[in-house]
């Protein structure tokens, strides 16, 4: 950056403002500086940084990142499809294999129970 001229002047430049107002320009500058309300002026470094966490914070619940974490997206490719299908086909194997291996160990233990029953309400009679 180069020089810059921070007195404020008329639009024009030729005379120098004496209240800041919207016809302020600084004429030999890159950029103007940031020109801050008496209040923030008035502030101490803590309440500055307060106010503009403040300004600057965001509710997580209203960003994009928690609601696509909710949201399966939708995929209508057939290839997706099959792949889904084929998983689902393979859980249902194995989970349904371990149900037939352990289905005879269930049917016992039910005679078992039935049997039990069967005996206990004769013996009462």
């Amino acid at each position: 950056m180069g020089h810059c001229d921070l007195s404020p002047k008329l639009r024009h430049c030729d005379a120098t403002v004496t209240e800041w107002d919207d016809l302020v320009c600084y004429c030999e500058c890159d950029q103007p500086p940031v020109i801050l309300e008496a209040e923030t002026l008035a502030m101490t470094i803590d309440e500055k940084v307060d106010k503009i966490v403040k300004e600057l914070q965001v509710n997580p619940q209203n960003t994009s990142s928690t609601r696509r974490k909710k949201e399966s997206a939708e995929d209508s490719r057939t290839s997706a499809q099959g792949i889904g299908f084929v998983g689902v086909a393979f859980m249902a194997i194995v989970f349904g294999g371990i149900l037939l291996l352990d289905l005879n160990v269930f049917i016992s233990g039910v005679s078992d129970i039935y049997k039990a029953f069967r005996r206990r309400g004769q013996s009462d009679c």
